[in-house]
């Protein structure tokens, strides 16, 4: 092959994926997760994710709170890296979206000016700035649309050929199974892999922006060594009720266990399992205008995923 995308597949610096001279490095977004391997500050998080910044090479991260992003810059300096920031160096805006996905815009500070221009006009100035297609839902992946866009383009100055027109077509039909995905339109089922906080927080924005004012049933499922009540204090506030259970992953927390944290969070809630009756339950129990989110653990996404499609109500 003549390029490859290589994941971490924890932290970064001890990762085994680190023998890998990249052409560029990318950091998303950082938020606590895995703090008992990676730390319990942003900064020590950001430190170990920013081992795979290699001298010289270029690294493109995506808008950080400012702790995670401080860290970013002083390794790339220490290191002599360019470092390309998305939100400074790439700017981007949420266009349009619906279920069926969304647009986004994307230019570079040079562009700003036609950009102002262009906003003024309410569109109708000669040009305009590059609008891409993506069929994810969330504003989360419009930043992290943003980020691969600029990742690409650094790419290419260091020789990757790429048209005009693959940008339109690799962004239009990207497919990321399990991250807010519409698994049923009658009633609506969106499943979404959310398994920290952070990821909770833009999980809910999400759900706000899409399905405002529509309650909201929650199946929800989580690993015994996740921020369970953190992510209980960002969706629960959005929710009406709660169905807890759990997946078959050994690591998997017991539902009655889920059932006690909504409890301290001042919610009730019903433990079903085994999953595949938890889901049959809330398909049983929503109306027309009841939204049912299925999210904890990619674990519990995956199983949504094989069992609903063919669920055939009474």
């Amino acid at each position: 092959m003549d390029y490859a995308v290589f994941e971490v597949g924890l932290g970064g610096r001890l990762d085994a994926t680190n023998i890998v001279d990249p052409l560029v490095s990318v950091i998303t977004s950082i938020s606590y997760d895995h703090i008992q391997i990676l730390g319990n500050t942003l900064s020590e998080i950001a430190g170990e994710k920013g081992g795979i910044i290699k001298p010289e090479r270029p690294v493109v991260i995506s808008p950080q709170k400012e702790e995670a992003r401080l860290r970013l810059e002083n390794i790339a300096r220490e290191r002599n890296s360019p470092l390309i920031q998305v939100g400074r160096d790439y700017l981007f805006a949420a266009d349009v979206h619906s279920l069926d996905g969304q647009t986004f815009l994307v230019w570079t500070p040079d562009e700003q000016p036609l950009v102002d221009e262009f906003v003024e006009s309410a569109g109708r100035a000669i040009w305009s700035p590059l609008r891409l297609r993506i069929p994810l839902l969330g504003f989360h992946q419009v930043e992290n649309a943003a980020t691969a866009y600029a990742v690409l383009k650094t790419a290419e100055k260091l020789g990757l050929s790429l048209s005009q027109e693959a940008y339109h077509e690799g962004f239009t039909n990207v497919s990321w199974p399990g991250r807010m995905e519409i698994l049923k339109r009658h009633p609506t089922v969106v499943i979404d892999s959310a398994h920290n906080r952070y990821s909770a927080l833009r999980l809910r924005q999400a759900m706000d922006d899409y399905f405002a004012g529509l309650p909201i049933l929650l199946v929800f499922g989580a690993s015994e060594d996740k921020d369970i009540e953190g992510m209980f204090q960002e969706l629960l506030p959005r929710v009406e009720r709660v169905i807890t259970t759990q997946s078959i992953h050994p690591r998997a927390i017991d539902a009655d266990k889920l059932v006690e944290v909504v409890h301290r969070c001042g919610r009730s809630a019903q433990a079903i399992t085994p999953i595949e009756d938890a889901f049959k339950q809330a398909l049983e129990e929503a109306g027309q205008d009841v939204v049912i989110l299925i999210t904890g653990s990619v674990f519990v996404a995956a199983a949504a995923r094989e069992v609903i499609p063919g669920f055939k109500q009474d």
